[in-house]
């Protein structure tokens, strides 16, 4: 995938879309048994960058490059979010 198809794509990710299915996955979460707060917002954010890869065409191929980009930007939309929901629960 090119860089200017990543940037398609990133601005077809919606937040608010992206935030009701990471709130769906934690229903079930259980933060305090990850090893540290890292850990959790880094499982969390793996599995919806997984989760949104998913719907993606099948003619679309990501190269590793290309998810993990996806995966940064799901820990900058979300990380202090999962911070939070962590601290909330852990601390």
């Amino acid at each position: 995938m090119t860089d200017q198809n990543l940037l398609k794509l990133r601005r077809r990710l919606n937040y608010d879309v992206l935030k009701q299915e990471l709130d769906w996955f934690l229903e079930d979460a259980e933060p305090c048994e990850f090893n540290n707060v890292g850990d959790f917002i880094s499982e969390y954010c793996d599995v919806l960058k997984d989760n949104a890869i998913e719907f993606l065409p099948d003619d679309v191929e990501l190269t590793p490059k290309s998810k993990d980009i996806i995966y940064h930007y799901m820990v900058d939309l979300f990380g202090k979010y999962l911070f939070n929901y962590y601290k909330n629960f852990c601390f």
